[in-house]
């Protein structure tokens, strides 16, 4: 239904595009026509009359065309991450009956009790879905040990917003094995780089020279700084952090998508892109970090990363999918990650009544 509705919408922009090309042809006819007639006749003084009134089906076109073309805006969001172009449907609320009926996907995953469902992928090789609180996730990447979850929550709770996001349950599908990536005194990103350079080139300036030892020092601080831990562990996979509004009532700062993405991002790489409108905010980011070690062998990790932040009547949401292709996996999988992305929805439940579905 939504695709024919886009369908019927684009054809009638390309119509009215026509109907603007042919009116101006007409007008030029019609200017062609004044001078070959005698003003006197009396059909030359309806010339500038036809003219004023094609004039004005231009302009109602035009008018009417942006018209539809802000209608079919609100339905995607589009971005570029490296050379892959990503879209996503907003405003995709699916009533709960429609939900459990919906027969047109193999596999769906339906949480009625965080109210959204997705996609489950088709292929082989993926972990069933694993649900975490927001503590568990961030060990299981590797960024806190066991023993440090608690205070980490504790620190969390204590930024505006921040017991809604430390109390969050994070639903995770991997691929694959996790990989542990261990960083070295040589570890690095681009940003990094050019930052020692322009230190450097400052020095110089000033009659100073940074040696190997005062450039490796100064690496270290950046990456204590930027990875404050010495290895991260990395699997392919899809996150979805469902976060109830209800823990943010008290919050000094007032619970919105855009304050919510500033909190999220604090800690984020560089984007790549971004794209929002009302009630959902797309980004993407290619991190690239060179001189890690991985299976005791020195090599550089990319990994392209994909969020999607939108919201509901009780909970955000934060899809978020993550690809590298050092772990030997073929692009296909980047595909699918996408796939289960944008087949992500908010579903209708009005409270919190059933369990989670999976529909086979």
């Amino acid at each position: 239904m939504e695709n024919s509705r886009l369908n019927i919408l684009n054809s009638i922009s390309d119509w009215l595009k026509l109907m603007a090309l042919i009116v101006l042809i007409a007008e030029s006819a019609i200017l062609l026509a004044m001078k070959l007639t005698p003003n006197t006749q009396p059909i030359y003084a309806w010339y500038p009359i036809f003219m004023l009134l094609f004039l004005m089906a231009v302009v109602v076109g035009v008018f009417f065309d942006r018209y539809l073309q802000s209608k079919r805006g609100n339905d995607d969001l589009t971005i570029e991450v490296g050379d892959i172009e990503y879209s996503v449907k907003t405003h995709n609320v699916i009533p709960a009956v429609q939900s459990n009926v919906d027969e047109s996907m193999d596999r769906l995953f339906v949480d009625s009790e965080r109210g959204f469902q997705f996609e489950l992928p088709k292929s082989e090789g993926w972990s069933k879905p694993e649900r975490l609180d927001f503590g568990q996730y961030i060990v299981r990447t590797g960024l806190l040990q066991p023993d440090q979850m608690e205070i980490a929550r504790t620190g969390m709770a204590l930024l505006p917003m921040g017991t809604m996001v430390a109390e969050s349950s994070a639903l995770c599908i991997w691929y694959g094995n996790p990989i542990e990536i261990v960083f070295t005194d040589e570890t690095t990103t681009k940003a990094a780089e050019t930052f020692i350079e322009r230190l450097t080139s400052l020095a110089e300036k000033e009659g100073e020279a940074l040696n190997d030892e005062d450039i490796k020092e100064i690496r270290k601080g950046i990456n204590s700084s930027q990875l404050p831990v010495e290895s991260l562990k990395f699997q392919n996979g899809i996150t979805i952090l469902a976060m109830s509004k209800k823990l943010a009532q008290n919050s000094p700062v007032r619970p919105t998508l855009a304050n919510l993405f500033l909190l999220m991002t604090k800690q984020s790489p560089p984007l790549d892109q971004l794209v929002a409108n009302e009630d959902t905010i797309l980004w993407g980011s290619t991190m690239t970090i060179r001189n890690v070690r991985i299976n005791q062998e020195l090599r550089e990790m990319t990994v392209n990363s994909l969020y999607h932040l939108t919201e509901g009547e009780d909970f955000f949401y934060q899809v978020t999918i993550n690809y590298s292709p050092q772990t030997d996996e073929s692009w296909s999988l980047w595909n699918e990650l996408q796939s289960m992305s944008a087949s992500f929805n908010r579903v209708g439940y009005s409270s919190s009544t059933e369990q989670s579905k999976l529909i086979n």
